[in-house]
């Protein structure tokens, strides 16, 4: 979540008779589009009509003035449903004067980042039609974080210095000498958290007319799960931008369809954590950065880099194919299985409790491979290619049922055994020694263990020599 921003400014458009056409400036969906428009009729007879209603805009507020009504700011918005809307086009009041004794004008602005349903503000502010020099900004509401706080100013005349509101940021500022003249301009506080007060600005008096500032304080679009998620957070269809759950999903959290982007759950995830389709982009942060006591499930095809940087308790699987570079760098309780092909680099940088297995093929460097202390069954079904090493202690059985490529190595001490049923390519590193008091077994048993052959000094089946020694 981040605040809303002023994306962009328009041009001042005006005309003194017929229809004002204003030009939107660039946008995009859900962009919330603002547009300040304003008249000053004099001679118009009677008081003039306000400025008409435009179909598909919201005409929020205006402010009429004193005496007899011969002029009016008004406040249009929409949001954009894509990002070429239409120039909004304004007719004229029934009973409106025409020619250069008036003025009708306006200028169009685009806020970027607010929420994208609903009203779009805290508070939507006018301040009354202001005559005299120096005029102050009517305080704002702020209801939450991360807000911007934007004074709209229309006037009904030029100015001679571009007008400013101490403590507030200023945008471009623009006047036309069309008519009685027309001014426009914007005043903004990015990022606050906390109301705004009333302050005084330098715009200069009018000489015909009046001006207006319209205070708003625009709410933060797409809003995360800050506390606890206590039941379903699921995506049926498909779940495009940066769904966040920042404290602790209790239940499920499930993409049933295809999931874009970057999802993150950055507490800990008590429940399941599932894709059912296909998921997309970087399962970052990895994925889980507190805990996931549950499932971390991808059933069908997994691109990015899915990871886990706390602890694992539960089973991390991949049922078809996993792309990239998924890791444990924490401590794996249970399983963490690839039932097809593992490409990329698959690593445990903690301690391996349970299984560690590819049933398929793993390609590329299973790296560090088990860097820490592998507890239970480290299997390749298939065929492991490129680096295979482990540099703590492995207390159950390593084994090879294919071919392995590459180097294979030990830097500890393997308490079991560590047998290849096939054919070892490369070098194998850190002999290993039999100890008898850990292991009540004679030489043979040990040479036995290994599929039998010629033993050595250190009771390991030779295959090619001393460069291919297998340990």
């Amino acid at each position: 979540m981040a605040a809303p921003t002023l994306q962009a400014e328009g041009t001042n458009n005006q005309v003194t008779s017929g229809t004002l056409t204003l030009t939107l400036p660039g946008h995009a969906t859900d962009d919330i589009l603002v547009c300040i428009v304003l008249f000053w009729l004099p001679n118009t007879t009677g008081s003039a009509a306000v400025i008409p209603d435009l179909a598909d805009w919201t005409k929020q507020g205006f402010v009429q003035f004193p005496g007899t009504p011969d002029g009016e700011v008004a406040f249009f918005w929409r949001r954009a449903t894509s990002g070429a809307e239409t120039n909004p086009t304004f007719t004229r009041g029934a009973s409106w004067d025409t020619g250069t004794d008036g003025i009708y004008a306006g200028r169009a602005y685009v806020i970027r980042g607010a929420i994208n349903a609903g009203d779009p503000w805290d508070e939507f502010d006018p301040t009354a039609a202001l005559t005299a020099a120096n005029g102050s900004c009517d305080a704002v509401t702020v209801s939450g974080t991360e807000r911007m706080v934007v004074q709209f100013l229309g006037k009904t005349d030029d100015f001679v210095t571009a007008p400013t509101i101490s403590g507030w940021t200023a945008g471009t500022q623009v006047e036309s000498i069309t008519g009685t003249d027309s001014s426009f301009g914007t005043f903004r506080k990015d990022n606050v958290s906390s109301s705004t007060t009333a302050d005084a600005s330098t715009v200069e008096a009018v000489a015909a007319g009046a001006y207006v500032f319209f205070g708003v304080s625009f709410k933060p679009g797409i809003a995360p799960v800050l506390g606890t998620a206590l039941g379903a957070y699921t995506f049926t269809g498909t779940a495009s931008g940066i769904p966040e759950v920042l404290g602790t999903a209790v239940a499920a959290e499930t993409f049933t369809g295809t999931a874009q982007g970057v999802r993150g759950v950055v507490g800990s995830a008590a429940g399941a954590y599932t894709f059912a389709g296909t998921a997309s982009g970087i399962v970052e942060g990895g994925g889980v950065q507190g805990q996931a006591a549950g499932a971390y499930i991808f059933d069908g095809t997994a691109q990015g880099t899915p990871g886990h940087d706390g602890q694992a308790l539960g089973a991390y699987t991949f049922g078809a194919t996993a792309s990239g570079v998924p890791g444990v760098l924490g401590q794996a309780a249970a399983n963490i299985t690839f039932g097809a092909t593992a490409q990329g680099i698959r690593g445990v940088l903690g301690t391996a409790l349970g299984d560690y297995t590819f049933t398929g093929t793993a390609s590329g460097q299973v790296v560090g491979s088990v860097q820490g202390q592998a507890l239970g069954a480290y299997i390749f079904d298939g065929t492991a290619l490129g680096q295979v090493g482990h540099t703590g202690q492995a207390l159950g059985q390593l084994g090879y049922l294919g071919q392995v490529a590459g180097t294979v190595g030990r830097a500890g001490a393997a308490l079991g055994s560590y047998t290849f049923a096939g054919t070892a390519l490369g070098q194998s590193v850190a002999p290993y020694t039999p100890m008898r008091s850990h292991m009540d077994v004679d030489l043979d048993t040990v040479t036995s263990l290994h599929g039998g052959g010629s033993t050595g000094s250190t009771g390991y089946e030779s295959t090619s020599g001393s460069s291919g020694a297998v340990s």
